[in-house]
Formats: structure tokens, sequence, C-alpha cells
């Protein structure tokens, strides 16, 4: 019957032999003195030493190898990262891009509403008052004023409400419908406090028109003017605010 153990002392004198011809060949002459068994540790302790030093030697070349797949790992994934960069970089680009474009199509359909100052067709155009209560007497000058809206735009939009003078009085709330190229009139007095009682002193007539336009947006045109006696009103300069359209 075959049995491994009796393979291993024909094994180890097999060792013996190969590690006393390399002695022979490195030009050292074997020991008689050692033992079998000192033979026997010695070539197992060789064994050992060669199979390190090929353990280490591969190891080396591993670890060579990972190092050099993660350099190649971190440049791959730096320059991914740039492209992915430089792509939401244009792709942002691309969406301002897109948004200007779709506002400047917006702003070219969409209604504009201008808003202008006029004296009214009607006579007194200026009628100064006074009045007391208790005590207290006071002057106020009253104004036969048109108010005109016109739409400029190239769709309708619909007037939600006017108001007008530094108390800014509610002159309109209902909802007006203004077609493309029309406009919309409204003679209103306006009163202003004091007395305009030479042709020098002025009054500031000013207010706001909200309306809204066929995409939805809440729009609105502030004006303000000067008033004097035998002139036209004048727009208000230098103050934006008070002649502006969103």
């Amino acid at each position: 019957m075959f049995s491994w153990n009796s393979l291993v002392p024909d094994f180890l004198k097999f060792l013996e032999c190969v590690l006393r011809s390399i002695l022979f060949i490195a030009g050292m002459e074997a020991k008689p003195w050692l033992t079998h068994g000192e033979w026997v540790m010695a070539v197992l302790t060789a064994i050992y030493v060669g199979l390190t030093a090929v353990y280490v030697r591969i190891s080396h070349k591993t670890l060579k190898a990972i190092k050099g797949q993660a350099e190649s790992s971190d440049k791959q994934f730096r320059e991914q990262l740039t492209v992915a960069k430089d792509a939401a970089t244009a792709a942002q680009q691309n969406a301002d891009a897109a948004k200007v474009n779709a506002q400047v199509i917006l702003n070219a359909e969409r209604a504009w509403v201008s808003v202008e100052l006029l004296w009214s067709e009607f006579t007194p155009l200026i009628m100064e008052g006074s009045s007391v209560v208790g005590e207290v007497h006071s002057t106020h000058t009253t104004f036969a004023m048109r108010l005109v809206c016109r739409n400029q735009g190239r769709t309708p939009a619909w007037i939600t409400e006017k108001r007008i003078i530094a108390l800014a009085d509610l002159i309109q709330i209902e909802r007006e419908t203004l077609a493309p190229g029309k406009e919309s009139t409204r003679r209103e007095n306006v009163s202003s406090p004091g007395h305009v009682d030479n042709t020098e002193k002025l009054a500031a007539i000013y207010g706001i028109v909200r309306y809204q336009d066929i995409f939805g947006e809440q729009r609105h045109t502030t004006f303000g003017y000067y008033v004097k006696r035998a002139h036209d009103p004048e727009l208000i300069p230098g103050l934006p605010k008070y002649n502006e359209s969103t």
C-alpha cells in the first residue's frame, strides 16, 4: 500500500544532495560534522529564505503596480472631473443663453402699457378753492387731467388698477382690457394743496398703472409729471422710478 511517509526520507536526502551540490559549485566544502537533521534544517532554511526573497520581490512588483494603477486612476479622475466641470459650465452658459433668448421673445410679444398725462379737453383746466374745518383754513387747486394708457405691445393687456397724485388715490380698480395698439383714457380732477397763483409754481402729479400681460405676469408703469399754468404737463426729469415700465 502506497504511503507518503515513505517518501519523506528520500526527499530529505535529495535536498541534502542539492545543498551539497550548491556548496560545491560555490567553492565551499560541506562540513562533515553536520548531522543529517542539521542538513535538513539548513536546506529548509535555505528554501524558506529563497521563497521569502521571491515573495518580497513579487510583493514589491505588486505594490508598484498598485501604486501605478492608483496614480493612473487619480489622473483619470482629475481629467474626468475637469471634463465634468467644463460640461457643467457649458450647460449653464447654454441655459443662460436660452433664458436670454426666451426673454427676448417674451418682450417682443408681451404687452407694453405706456401712460401719458394730458390736460382735459374741457375747461376750466385749473380750479382753485378753499375750505375751513374748525379753525383750520386750507386752500387747494384742482387740475382737470386726462390719464391716457396705450398698449404699445403685440398682445392684450388687462389693466387691474390705476392710482394718481401724491396721496396715491385709487381711481380705478375694475378690470379693463387694452388691446394691442389701443388706448384707454380716463378724465380725472386731481387736487393738490395750495394755490398755483402764478405761472412759475409747479404741481407734481404722479401715480401707477398695474396690468397683467398674456403670459400671466403682473406688470406696472409709473408716471410723474410737473403741471403749471399755460404749459403742457412735463415728465419729471432725473427720477427714473417715477417713469418706468416693468
